[in-house]
């Protein structure tokens, strides 16, 4: 499990460890996709100003972390742990959501929001 992830929104972490894993191979600064004090301070923003559902925050996150995803890794991640291959807007917009909901997770954990397990969505 990566650094405060609760496994609370993101059930399975392999395909994030990987992902990171496949980026560095390729030599490139991972800094910029990891969940940052300015997400957490846009998490707690959007709870003041009202945006309170989990899936209006993991929505908005999924947005903000989609341009940040190396496309390649995100494809090669998906064909290596789960062994399909799928389009890489897709590849980009799962690793985006995984992204949004580690950081949800990493807010809960730092005091910023809580989670309610029973109006998660399976």
């Amino acid at each position: 499990m990566l650094f405060l992830g609760s496994g609370k929104i993101v059930k399975n972490y392999r395909i994030l460890q990987r992902y990171f894993e496949i980026i560095d191979e390729m030599n490139i600064d991972k800094t910029t996709t990891l969940p940052s004090t300015e997400d957490i301070e846009l998490i707690s923003r959007l709870v003041k100003e009202g945006k309170k559902t989990l899936l209006e925050l993991l929505d908005t996150l999924t947005l903000k972390f989609i341009p940040k995803v190396n496309i390649e890794a995100a494809i090669k991640v998906y064909k290596e742990v789960l062994g399909v291959e799928i389009p890489p807007n897709i590849a980009v917009s799962y690793i985006a959501k995984d992204l949004a909901g580690w950081t949800l997770e990493i807010a809960e954990n730092l005091g910023v929001i809580r989670i309610n397990i029973d109006n998660i969505p399976s």
